[in-house]
């Protein structure tokens, strides 16, 4: 279909559904999310937990970096998480989702919107502590719909749908359930400008000190036909790595992000060898920075060398390996 000059992509629905009941516990929220910070979330017990509540540290951020909204796709998007609310809550504190964040931007300079507003900074979906269900414009401040549903305590689950009116504009209703009963509905319209770019979870402190209001997730789904995958974006286990060649001698460090102490501690070196990848070290990861160091003698510096840094993530359930490959130079 061809609109406005614009070819408007045609694609089949992508879905992603969170994995954190399988995942051990850690301080590290998966490779298919950056938090904001990393060490103000953990997964434990089956759920995605923000343990910083200060009012220091507002709009704390899960972002989802494997999968987007794109802008340039017909169809619709929704999106469903259940929250955990915190025992102590501050009237402004709030947990939800955040859609359309960073629209133009990298998708990794888009997974470091949190704390400040403004243009890009996406729409936030969610239950404020004093009860209210609300869609709110991060650009403007102002909330674009609100009602009072609460208070409440306990779980909640938050079903955000975007369908396509006339006119290019999105009709965004968020419904507000309670074991399995939608119990409150807010909706506005909004641009279809507005929904590209980035999905995120928020946790938000509000603005009382006395509290510390940390919100919990899981169950965390998104699909539509305007949502596509990118499974090239993940981040870790492997992080990046840096290496010197002197002397024949090859000093390589891979900079992990935080697994857990119950996960697997060994990393290996391999390099490609007629045909076939061989470990020429392995070495255990430095709990204090995340960190795995390899040295190599009597390395050939005379040619480029194939390399990856491989290492075995566990889950409840299975492993999987994962690799970060590279070329070490002659």
């Amino acid at each position: 279909l061809l609109t406005t000059g614009i070819l408007a992509l045609s694609t089949q629905a992508a879905e992603y559904n969170s994995n954190w009941a399988h995942a051990l516990d850690r301080p590290w929220v998966g490779q298919d999310c950056w938090a904001n910070r990393l060490q103000d979330w953990q997964v434990s017990d089956g759920q995605l937990k923000c343990i910083n509540g200060s009012a220091r540290f507002p709009m704390r951020t899960v972002h989802l970096t494997t999968y987007r909204i794109e802008g340039n796709i017909l169809g619709d998007f929704e999106a469903q998480v259940t929250v955990d609310l915190p025992s102590k809550k501050n009237n402004d504190a709030a947990g939800g989702l955040l859609i359309g964040a960073g629209a133009g931007l990298d998708y990794r300079a888009a997974s470091l919107i949190h704390s400040n507003g403004g243009k890009g900074a996406g729409i936030f979906a969610a239950i404020r502590g004093n009860g209210e269900l609300f869609i709110h414009d991060r650009e403007s401040g102002k909330d674009l719909a609100v009602i009072k549903a609460g208070p409440f305590n306990g779980s909640l689950r938050l079903d955000l749908k975007a369908s396509e009116q006339a006119g290019g504009v999105y009709k965004l209703s968020l419904n507000l359930l309670q074991n399995g009963k939608v119990i409150k509905t807010v909706s506005c319209k909004i641009p279809k400008s507005r929904l590209a770019g980035n999905v995120a979870l928020v946790s938000h402190s509000g603005k009382e000190r006395k509290k510390a209001s940390q919100f919990s997730f899981s169950q965390w789904r998104c699909a539509g036909d305007m949502l596509k995958a990118f499974p090239q974006r993940n981040s870790g286990p492997i992080l990046s790595n840096q290496y010197t060649l002197s002397r024949k001698v090859l000093k390589m460090t891979a900079q992990m992000l935080p697994v857990s102490p119950l996960d697997n501690q060994q990393v290996k070196l391999q390099i490609q060898q007629d045909g076939s990848w061989k470990t020429v070290a392995t070495t255990e990861i430095d709990s204090y920075g995340y960190t795995a160091r390899f040295r190599v003698a009597n390395w050939d510096d005379t040619k480029d060398t194939a390399y990856r840094v491989a290492y075995e993530l566990k889950s409840k359930t299975a492993s999987k390996e994962y690799f970060l490959t590279g070329t070490i130079r002659r």
